[in-house]
Parts: structure tokens; C-alpha cells; sequence
């Protein structure tokens, strides 16, 4: 979630965390539902609680 919150695709996290990007998909993917929002809502609840 930090790294989507500064900006990085799916495939930039994927090659930063030398995963592939299918697996950041399924685990990145359900976030939003959860939280109730969308990636931009991601990143601002990672820098309230100072991920980034």
C-alpha cells in the first residue's frame, strides 16, 4: 500500500519488491473495498499513519 500511496503502478511495486504483478494485483486489488474508497483514499490514509 506505501508504495501505490507514492505513486508506483502495480508493475513499479511488483519489480520494487521482485514479485510478480499478478500477486501485487490480488493483494493490492481488495484494499479499496475494505477501506471503502479508491487508491487515492489509500494513499492518504498511508500518509495520516505515516507509511510515506
Amino acid at each position: 500500500m506505501a508504495l501505490g500511496a507514492v505513486g508506483m503502478s502495480n508493475a513499479e511495486a511488483a519489480a520494487a519488491l521482485n514479485m510478480q504483478g499478478g500477486t501485487v494485483r490480488a493483494h493490492v486489488s481488495p484494499i479499496p473495498g475494505k477501506l471503502g474508497g479508491d487508491r487515492v483514499q489509500e494513499a492518504v490514509l498511508a500518509h495520516e499513519v505515516g507509511w510515506v
